[in-house]
């Protein structure tokens, strides 16, 4: 423990004090040894021991040889503090050291506060070392296996005036995560892109498909986005791409500014680049849009992040893009059920299985190495005699039965071939195997029929189109 505690202190000791230095633009600093990201101004001056202890510190003063500011993190095991330690015992872990270091210790103020969704504890205190009066700033925080303490400082005097730097340092701060991702495919428009595991997929009027970064306490939003639009290029050349996406760029974000365009190799497409910032919605964003063209159509991607976080995330989109891949649009064939009179259409390669419990059942292909198909629709007559709205009721009983931690995630009334339908959407775990349902029942004549169309949860998106498309293509005789 005297070690960990002469570490702090040493690195606290080190760096030293003056006045702010002017802040102009924020550079990005990434230590691949500790998986941490950060922002600091461009003039400061970065020192680290790879895996332990990292100082940036301000330009020094002019003839003398120590820095005006400077802020300092060291990262610890928890268990060389003791396992299952809190944030309050952290607390008091420092305080009593810096108490026991410090001539003239007097604390200012302690809080416990989350930065960037980092729940830990700020103590503020002041000092004297070698006769000058100091003021620090130490926020610490507990992540799974290590303790981060961030120790900032500057001269009592003017430890105001430098605070929004450190501030602003603080709220840069990211641990990087090993990313992992799945691949999305969308085959109505034959695309595929890999992205992390933990990113949302949403459809909407505005794009073919966007993915969103996980919403981020305290604000609630997605830091960062990419999606995906297509429109008709006819005989363009990527230079025309180029000047289109500016002139659409320009209108569509006030403010806009050209950071860069440029063009791009990723597999066996070349495309053009263009990096701007700019403000939509009354956010301040920094954006890549990356066009390229293929068989007389654009494909625009556009990644854009809160203007501070661009540089946090630009690796995950050069990995998203760098996956792109064009699969082809799916084709469709016809099925005719000649008992029920109706005709359904289902991609190519799928299988048909009819039986008497269930009459129709269409699966993908199976999974390599896998006994079983990643998505199926299964369509059941019901022959009781029940109406659509108290057959709704009885299937969400049986299947919250069935499935582990159901969950019904909405259900609503519509139309197909002229008859009345209600489609409902529930996730539940079968056979440890989490999945995704939609169960769509249509009535046509004095029949009730319910089609379940179902996949593995973290591939539903993928199949979310095509099983639309196939229950829409439904026709009865």
């Amino acid at each position: 423990m005297k070690f960990i505690y002469t570490l702090i202190l040493f690195f606290v000791a080190v760096g030293a004090v003056a006045q702010p230095a002017q802040l102009t633009k924020m550079a990005p600093y990434t230590d691949s040894a500790l998986s941490i990201y950060i922002s600091y101004p461009e003039t400061w001056e970065v020192k680290h021991v790879p895996g332990r202890v990292l100082t940036i510190s301000s330009p020094q003063v002019q003839k003398k040889n120590y820095s005006t500011s400077s802020i300092n993190l060291v990262v610890v095991s928890v268990d060389s503090l003791g396992k299952h330690i809190t944030n309050k015992e952290v607390l008091q872990i420092l305080e009593s050291a810096y108490q026991n270091e410090f001539t003239g210790y007097k604390k200012v103020s302690d809080e416990f506060i989350t930065i960037n969704g980092y729940e830990g504890v700020r103590l503020i205190f002041q000092c004297e070392l070698e006769h000058v009066k100091l003021q620090f700033m130490t926020w610490a925080f507990i992540n799974k296996k290590n303790t981060y303490v961030f120790t900032c400082k500057a001269k009592a005097n003017s430890f105001d005036k430098v605070r929004p730097t450190f501030d602003e340092m603080l709220a840069s701060f990211r641990i990087n995560e090993k990313v992992t991702y799945l691949p999305y495919v969308d085959s109505a428009f034959g695309i595929r892109v890999n992205r992390p595991n933990d990113w949302r997929v949403i459809r909407d009027s505005a794009s073919i498909f966007s993915l969103y970064s996980p919403e981020e306490p305290p604000h609630n939003y997605s830091e960062a986005s990419m999606s995906l639009i297509i429109s008709a290029a006819g005989n363009a050349n990527l230079k025309e791409l180029s000047d289109q996406m500016q002139k659409v760029c320009v209108k569509e974000y006030s403010g806009f500014k050209k950071v860069h365009s440029e063009r791009f190799t990723a597999r066996n497409f070349e495309g053009t680049k263009l990096v701007f910032t700019g403000t939509k919605q009354k956010v301040n964003l920094e954006v890549a849009l990356y066009g390229f063209l293929s068989e007389g159509k654009a494909y625009l991607l556009t990644c854009a992040t809160h203007a501070t976080y661009f540089e946090q995330y630009r690796a995950i989109f050069d990995s998203i893009i760098n996956s792109v891949e064009f699969t082809g649009v799916t084709r469709y064939r016809s099925f005719t059920d000649t008992t029920y009179s109706f005709t359904i259409s289902y991609p190519t390669g799928w299988e048909i299985l009819m039986g008497s419990e269930t009459p129709l059942t269409i699966s993908s292909p199976k999974l390599p190495m896998q006994d079983y198909a990643d998505a199926s629709a299964n369509m059941v007559v019901v022959q009781e005699d029940i109406s659509m709205n108290d057959l709704l009721p009885q299937l969400e009983s049986a299947y919250s039965a069935q499935l582990k931690n159901y969950q019904k995630i909405k259900s609503e009334v519509g139309s197909a071939d002229g008859d009345k339908c209600i489609k409902m959407y529930f996730r539940g775990e079968r056979n440890n195997t989490k999945l995704h349902y939609m169960i769509y029942v249509l009535q046509h004549l004095d029949k009730l029929y319910s089609f379940t169309c179902a996949a593995r949860d973290a591939s539903y998106t993928t199949y979310e189109a095509v099983f639309e498309k196939m229950m829409g293509s439904i026709k009865f005789k």
